[in-house]
């Protein structure tokens, strides 16, 4: 019966329940300029949940009147909740919509039912797309159009889709626009170049043709790190010296008067004997060289450089480029870059500069607004050209929203032309330029960026230009008190570099093939060191380069029991030391006592084998019977600690404090002895005296035996006879 109540008790198995998940993609807009006819939306719904869907209905809601500003258009299209959208119509549409399946649908908005007049503000209008289900008996849309949300699904649709159309835009006086690309080693490119041996010439020759290749060159300004070209950089640098007069034209660079070279895709890696198919100079104060040129007329740039501590001091330089010093392997880029005070002033009074090159955050602008990319730094009296980067295009032109995540290919496309067309509408003169500086990661994403310089070319209020093309325009002033110098992440990451690769220091010490052994460790640092990640994955690779400096670090062991009995004087503490790197280290056994009743006069050094275990014998010397705390620590040759210090307690009993107890000891038994006999021997001459003493009680002795016995002073007593 209990069995059965229990039995009657028992949950059962749910399934889990159905339910309905819709997503909603818009694939075209036609025409996506907008000047005065019907508007028709195209696209599919996809029923991502477990349940099908006998009837969909779709709401289409636009913009009244353009984003107030760029910030807010951008993000529309991220998708955060924008209650401007009224809606315009709704459409049912037709067909069933299986647990997984798609529908297409293709909606038409007549021009009388957008919401928009012919005096209104041209610019970008965003659209929305709800998808509701509806139940299988609600009257159809054209009984009762014009719905609100609230009518169809209290509780809000299933799924949104959103895109922009363009609303009549002017043909005239076009905004020009420039992209600066760092052509620069990737973290993939710098460990395998570590790895291998090879040059990083060789390392990101594949990616780098590719991407001249498929990029289209006309809108992008190249800044290039000196060793992917070691070779024709040798030659470059071989006249004039660097520290010559940078007034003075050198034969590398061209004059106002010699034609630009061209470096001509796909690339082919130029020979020292050769002619450079570029010419690049140091660009830096301390001639720390910077590179960057135009790929098309090569009309030089100046970069301003990455201000954070050097990176030589622990990632060395492959065989293929070891004889340039003057070359660095992560030159990184201004937009990364860290700005001091101290190196804006020194780039404004050196004569090597044209232009700086700066990130958005330098000229922090009013929100949503749009500042020119040419300016005028002043500072302390000094001056120059600067060109300010474009807080929006980067990640734009990438194909990512301002949240880094990826776009739907239509959405990108039309929220390009809105976003160009909002700097057009924010300067209708024709004489701004923007400039788009790339992270030096942008190479991840070249069928992006061929797409979009492809898609800007079609619009009619786009110009591409150059870096140069920019400087041509007229320039803002600004002063001390509108830039600043943001401080960036990539300093702290350097530090727990350094500070990780110290604390694998002891270790390498002890390694015969150093070189080898720290390739690892350098490896992951120079991916690092790259400056292409954000601050969350930057962090994530510091995390893995301290737990493998971890793990080098505890592979070496100290083994002894925590308490020692030693009986003896000299004595020898048994110590274990396990080896867990794939390689043999040779190490320094060292042993501290901590009181001076134990004393270790010397070290042991011994090599332990790969993945092996080795036992020490430390010789002691016990001089007080006590217990005794000691250190027991693992050196490297040269002194540094590798593992320890282990505490042991060692119970020191010394030779000769037994001694002289047993000494002891047995003088308290002689002296017992002796003391004994003594009193023996005395007792026995004190019975002796006593029987001598009796007189005697014989009647039977006669007289003539008696024995006169004199007197003490020895006269003869007269009374007597003497006997013969």
């Amino acid at each position: 019966m209990a069995a059965l109540l229990l039995a009657g008790v028992t949950p059962t198995a749910q399934a889990a329940p159905e339910m309905v998940k819709l997503a909603v993609e818009v694939q075209n807009v036609a025409p996506y300029v907008v000047t005065g006819e019907d508007v028709t939306i195209s696209g599919v719904v996809r029923n991502t949940g477990t349940q099908a869907v006998a009837r969909l209905d779709l709401a289409v809601s636009m913009h009244q009147d353009v984003p107030g500003d760029r910030r807010a258009l951008h993000e529309f299209a991220a998708g955060t909740p924008d209650p401007s959208l009224a809606l315009v119509d709704t459409f049912e549409v037709q067909g069933a919509l299986p647990a997984g399946g798609t529908l297409p649908f293709s909606l038409t908005v007549p021009r009388g039912q957008l919401p928009v007049g012919p005096d209104d503000a041209w610019g970008p209008r965003g659209v929305e797309i709800d998808a509701y289900v509806v139940p299988a008996d609600a009257p159809p849309v054209e009984e009762a159009p014009w719905h609100s949300p609230r009518d169809l699904d209290a509780n809000g649709p299933e799924g949104s889709g959103r895109t922009l159309f363009i609303f009549n835009p002017p043909t005239d006086a076009p905004v020009s626009l420039a992209v600066a690309q760092p052509v620069v080693a990737s973290g993939a490119e710098l460990e395998r170049a570590l790895l291998q041996g090879e040059s990083l010439e060789v390392a990101s020759q594949q990616r780098l043709g590719s991407f001249l290749a498929g990029a289209d060159r006309r809108w992008l300004t190249l800044g290039v790190d000196p060793m992917l070209f070691a070779d024709a950089v040798e030659t470059v640098f071989s006249s004039p010296p660097l520290g010559t007069d940078p007034a003075t034209p050198s034969p590398t660079q061209p004059t106002a008067d010699s034609p630009s070279p061209t470096l001509a895709p796909p690339l082919v890696t130029p020979q020292a004997t050769q002619s450079p198919q570029f010419v690049l100079p140091a660009l830096t104060v301390d001639n720390t060289p910077s590179f960057a040129g135009q790929a098309a007329d090569f009309e030089l740039v100046q970069l301003a450089p990455y201000d954070a501590p050097p990176l030589t001091s622990f990632l060395p330089r492959p065989p293929a480029v070891a004889p340039l010093p003057q070359a660095h392997s992560d030159v990184a880029w201004p937009h990364e870059a860290s700005l001091s005070e101290q190196l804006v002033r020194q780039l404004l009074a050196s004569p090597n500069y044209r232009a700086l090159l700066l990130p958005p955050e330098t000229f922090p602008a009013a929100t949503g607004t749009s500042p020119v990319a040419h300016t005028t730094v002043s500072l302390d009296g000094l001056s120059k050209d600067a060109l300010v980067g474009d807080p929006y295009l980067p990640n734009l032109l990438a194909g990512l929203d301002t949240r880094g995540h990826a776009l739907p290919p239509f959405l990108h496309r039309m929220l390009l032309a809105a976003d160009t067309a909002l700097l057009r509408r924010d300067h209708p003169t024709g004489d701004a330029g923007f400039l788009a500086l790339v992270p030096r990661a942008s190479s991840n994403h070249i069928s992006a960026y061929a797409e979009s310089f492809a898609f800007l070319e079609s619009l009619p209020w786009v110009q591409p230009t150059t870096v140069t093309g920019l400087l041509q325009l007229p320039a803002a002033t600004q002063d001390r008190t509108t830039l600043t110098l943001p401080q960036s992440a990539d300093e702290q990451r350097l530090a727990q570099i350094t500070v990780a690769l110290d604390r694998l220091t002891p270790v390498t010490n002890a390694v015969e093939d150093r070189a080898t052994f720290r390739q690892p460790f350098v490896a992951a640092a120079a991916i690092l060191a790259s400056a292409q990640w954000g601050p969350a994955h930057g962090q994530r690779h510091v995390s893995k380069l301290q737990s493998l400096v971890d793990e080098a670090t505890d592979a070496i062991m100290i083994h002894v029991v925590s308490e020692v009995r030693m009986i003896d004087s000299d004595a020898s503490l048994p110590i274990r030391v396990t080896n867990s790197l794939p390689t043999d280290v040779t190490v320094t056994l060292a042993v501290t006592s901590h009181a001076w009743r134990l004393k270790f006069p010397d070290q042991i050094t011994k090599t332990v084998p790969a993945n092996r275990q080795v036992q020490f014998m430390m010789p002691s010397h016990g001089v007080g019977t006590g217990d005794v705390n000691v250190d027991v620590r693992v050196l490297s040759p040269e002194g540094d600690v590798i593992a320890g210090p282990n505490a042991v307690r060692v119970r020191v009993r010394a030779d000769w404090e037994n001694l002289g107890v047993g000494i002891l000891f047995g003088a308290a038994i002689v002296l017992i002895v002796v003391g004994l006999v003594r009193r023996f021997l005395k007792n026995r001459k004190s019975r002796e005296a006593s029987v001598l003493a009796l007189p005697t009680s014989d009647p039977s002795a006669s007289a003539s035996d008696a024995t006169a016995v004199p007197p003490a002073d020895g006269s003869a007593d007269p009374g007597r006879k003497e006997s013969t």
